[in-house]
């Protein structure tokens, strides 16, 4: 007899959450379709210094230290990231 038993993958599956992340070119869209100018930027948005992505203010961790390296403006994808798979 055959035996048909589906096996799963031995690799994890990556769940991120889900925030936005954007580009230069979408925030610059953002900014103009809400008539603010490029100097309010910093209020809404923040540069992630891992990924380079702009991720929203609120979304942003300021300081933390995973695995005894610490990391500063970090998105929680990246956080995500570092904390479970390096």
């Amino acid at each position: 007899m055959l035996n048909l038993v589906n096996f799963k993958s031995q690799t994890p599956t990556m769940k991120f959450p889900r925030i936005k992340k954007l580009i230069q070119f979408d925030v610059d869209i953002w900014l103009y379709k809400n008539k603010l100018p490029t100097d309010q930027l910093d209020l809404h948005f923040k540069k992630c210094t891992n990924c380079s992505y702009y991720v929203e203010t609120i979304e942003l961790i300021e300081k933390k230290t995973i695995h005894g390296k610490s990391y500063e403006d970090i998105c929680s994808d990246c956080d995500y990231v570092l904390r479970n798979y390096v």
